[in-house]
């Protein structure tokens, strides 16, 4: 059949038109509808919805973000923040199906449809987010329940630029609009805690004890967060009671200068029943930090702790019961323990140092306890006499017997090191080497053997010294002797005499004086610090400040250093040079930092360029590589190139250490001293920081192949060496310095006949001193003046020179002041001077004679000179 004939077109035509015709009418049915909704109904544009916004915490609503958006239209969007009030107010709004949105952080949020067709009041209730409290668990003895907390951090309310939520291709924003922020608490007030459903308290803490309970019967305990809008979900979990009544009131005492403690404590008793024994008790226990000393009787509420150390000590009590009665035959069971009672044993021990030489014949003289009745004095033997001794008789057979000294007090002790002396003597009988003396540490809870003899043939009188340093540091202690064997025949008898326990601080070492190498008259003192300190330096023979700078007349290339002597670096060998001070002077220089080694210094060990470095100042540089120090000659220095006539190696007012400070080459290979090259004496202003590794402690001793001496280490953060404070220095017996270097230079001048002149140093700890060092020299007379700073930087400029009483002094255009002293000390003239005056002083009304003249600017820097005066 032909469908494409004329007749058919046309009626497959009506139909497609018919078919359009429908559809047409339905949007336009549609639309029509939807108009009726906004833009042809009466007064559409005058609706008012009012929002009334609580919540269930009660707190206020205040920053409860709303908004209204058309369900079939999203232009239709309106949003508002409550108030305080909690009341939002859209005027204006068009008659419409619309989505409500209600959002405040904390709060679950809001979202629900509503249609408006006239003014209309909208109730917003909004849920406070809940947290629940979890993994809940009980200890089955105490009864105490814990708990994980819920989150207690503050909410903040939206501020500044809002939060925006995606809705389809559309952006609600979901903060509030306006400045500023409010910080909110929670209403969380707190946990309650159930037990088998039933309410037992509150509280704000993650723990809880429940009342007593049946013993081997089951519970189900449980924990929910409170808030003012009700209990979050309960958090559960089941236990089975293990609770036995434990004793009461424990209380603990101890007297002065005793060695126990005293425990009292009560029966338990079960409220319910006061006055009453407790059923199926037997026993107690008795725990010292947290560790079983004792088990007693159920009939026993007091208890001694004898044989005491000097120390702290916590004491507990547990109750031991018969669980028959309780449905468990044949079992036993521990209360918990009661609350703590904290003693303190506390002797006025002897201070250091301590000697025992048993001089009076008795042990009771210095308090020694002892054991067996071996030990006794013997009254002709010793070194001298008398002596304690370890006799054979009475026999003893696999014996062990101590002789302990009372409390020796080390608490407070900072610094030095704390030895032990003793004289030893061994007369044996049969060398058999199973009979032995020891040297014991006791602590308040420990106990260390410093020291052991055995008797492998005679020891002759010789006397051993012990560091007992890392022991007994910080701590009280005791000194035990204990003599054991298996057979005391085997050995006549041990003595020993002439104990001694003191503080031993180090002093410096090679303590030396430099003569007739300056340009000025005097002496520079140098010396080593104690062994063992520091573990850490800054070597140098500057004087810290700078003067002015070297260079090259018409620039090029030269080579500064200061050389230390191998015996100089001898406490610090081992040891690695990490960082290196310069002072340049000029910029646009280039600097190579260099090491060198070797007597002449011909051995370059060590270079790194320097990148960029600050001009006029001190310039610390950390070397790319340490270097280490090695029982060698080290230079430390530095090379510099430079055009024009920069001046860049900058050094100090001197006096020069000549021959180490002022060390210069042209080639890194052969040095000689900036004087001979051009007269100048002065110091380089370079310095360099050695490192040291901590040293393992060393014990001296003089001992026999019989004896062993140990180093167990037990506390190596005290072995450690405190810092040096300082040094002082004396001169003739009169404290002229204190310095924390390792040289001093002592502005000493020298007129007439000759005259012997002593110094002495010693180093300064932080709570002690030690033992003083010196030197003494054969010197032309020197007129030193007692009490003045002899920080010398550059001779003052005096003219004339001798004078007849009237002196200029060149200050060097500063400001500061001028005194005159006499060459015993005493200051006859003091004025201040002004910047750029030339001072004039008048000593005509002062005998004739040698004068020191020292200026001192208000900078700190200190020039001293010498006038002799002539009428």
């Amino acid at each position: 059949m032909n469908y494409f004939t004329k007749p058919y077109l046309s009626a497959i035509c009506f139909l497609l038109l018919s078919l359009m015709m429908v559809f047409q009418a339905e949007a336009i049915a549609n639309t029509a509808d939807e108009l009726s909704n906004t833009l042809f109904r009466p007064n559409a544009t005058s609706v008012t919805v009012t929002c009334q916004v609580t919540l269930n915490s009660g707190e206020s609503p205040e920053g409860t973000f709303i908004t209204l958006t058309g369900v079939n239209n999203p232009a239709l969007y309106f949003e508002g923040v409550a108030p305080e009030s909690g009341t939002v107010v859209f005027t204006g709004v068009t008659e419409a199906n619309y989505r409500l949105n209600a959002v405040l952080e904390g709060y679950y949020e809001l979202d629900t449809l509503i249609t408006i067709q006239s003014n209309k009041l909208i109730p917003v209730n909004l849920l406070e987010i809940t947290h629940n409290p979890s993994s809940l668990t009980v200890d089955s003895v105490s009864l105490r329940a814990y708990w994980q907390p819920v989150p207690l951090q503050n909410r903040h309310r939206f501020s500044g630029q809002p939060y925006v939520k995606p809705m389809g291709n559309k952006s609600l924003a979901m903060g509030s609009p306006k400045g500023g922020a409010v910080s909110v608490n929670r209403s969380f007030t707190g946990y309650a805690v159930f037990l088998d459903g039933i309410l037992q308290g509150n509280t704000f803490d993650t723990s809880f004890v429940f009342e007593p309970l049946v013993y081997g019967q089951s519970y189900l305990a449980g924990v929910a967060a409170v808030y003012t809008s009700g209990y979050s979900e309960v958090d559960t979990c089941r236990f089975t009671s293990g609770f036995l009544f434990p004793p009461q009131n424990l209380t603990g005492e101890t007297l002065p200068l005793v060695d126990y403690s005293f425990l009292a404590w009560e029966a338990p008793e079960n409220p319910q029943y006061p006055g009453q024994a407790v059923p199926g008790l037997t026993a107690y226990r008795i725990y010292r930090n947290q560790e079983l000393i004792a088990e007693v009787a159920s009939d026993t509420t007091e208890f001694y702790d004898l044989n005491l150390l000097h120390g702290h000590y916590s004491y507990e009590i547990t109750a031991i019961y018969d669980l028959t009665l309780y449905g468990y035959p044949s079992e036993t069971g521990e209360s918990k323990k009661t609350e703590p009672a904290e003693i303190s044993i506390v002797y006025d021990g002897y201070q250091l140092p301590f000697t025992e030489n048993f001089n009076t014949g008795l042990f009771e003289t210095n308090q020694w306890t002892v054991e067996g009745s071996n030990w006794r004095i013997a009254g002709q033997a010793g070194n001298p006499a008398p002596a304690v001794e370890f006799y054979f008789s009475p026999v003893q057979m696999d014996y062990s017997f101590s002789l302990t000294s009372f409390y020796i007090d080390c608490i407070d002790i900072i610094d030095g090191d704390i030895m032990l002396d003793f004289d030893l003597k061994l007369d044996d009988v049969n060398a058999t080497g199973r009979d032995s003396l020891l040297v014991e540490i006791l602590t308040e809870d420990s106990q260390f053997i410093v020291a052991s003899f055995s008797n492998q043939g005679d020891i002759e009188w010789i006397t051993h010294s012990v560091s007992i340093t890392d022991y007994v540091k910080g701590h009280v202690f005791r000194l035990r002797l204990i003599a054991k064997g298996e057979n005391s025949l085997d050995i006549y008898n041990w003595q020993i005499d002439n104990i001694n326990v003191y503080r031993e601080c180090a002093p410096p070492r090679d303590f030396s004086v430099l003569d007739g190498l300056y340009s000025s008259p005097g002496f520079k003192l140098i010396w080593r610090p104690p062994f063992g300190n520091p573990t850490e330096t800054w070597i140098k023979w500057d004087y810290g400040t700078n003067k002015a700078g070297f260079g090259l007349p018409t620039g090029g290339t030269f080579n500064v250093a200061s050389r230390f002597y191998a015996d100089q670096l001898e406490y610090l060998a081992g040891g690695n040079l990490t960082k290196i001070r310069i002072f340049p002077v000029s910029p646009n220089a280039t600097l190579i930092l260099k090491v060198w080694k070797g007597y002449d210094g011909s051995s370059l060990v060590f270079s790194q360029p320097i990148d960029s470095y600050v001009a006029g100042e001190w310039n610390e540089f950390t070397l790319s590589s340490p270097v280490q120090v090695e029982r060698n000659t080290l230079w430390i220095g530095y090379e510099v190139t430079h055009s024009g006539s920069d001046s860049v190696a900058g050094f100090d007012y001197g006096p020069v250490v000549s021959g180490m400070s002022d060390m210069i080459s042209y080639d890194g290979i052969v040095w000689e001293t900036v004087s001979s090259q051009s007269g100048l004496k002065f110091n380089w202003n370079i310095q360099g920081f050695i490192e040291k590794p901590e040293e393992s402690k060393v014990y001296a001793s003089n001992t026999s192949g019989s004896a062993n001496f140990y180093n167990n280490d037990p506390n190596p953060e005290i072995r450690k060496h405190r810092d040096i404070i300082g040094y002082n220095i004396y001169r003739d017996n009169t404290l002229i310095a204190t310095t924390p270097d390792l040289f001093y230079f002592d502005n000493c001048f020298f007129i007439e006949s000759t005259y012997y002149i002593e110094y002495d140093i010693k180093a300064i700890f932080e709570d002690c001193e030690s033992e003083l060092v010196n030197v003494t020299l054969w010197a032309e007379q020197p007129m030193c003046a007692v009490g003045v700073s002899y920080e010398l930087t550059e001779d003052l400029k005096i003219y004339p020179n001798p004078s007849t009483g009237l002196i200029y002094v060149d200050t060097r255009d500063l400001s500061g002041s001028v005194q005159v002293y006499s060459f015993s000390g005493k200051l006859l003239l003091d004025r201040a001077v002004a910047k750029n005056e030339k001072p004039v002083l008048w000593l005509h009304d002062f005998p004739d004679g040698a004068y020191l003249v020292k200026f001192v600017s208000d900078t700190g820097e200190t020039l001293i000179g010498k006038v002799l005066l002539k009428k």
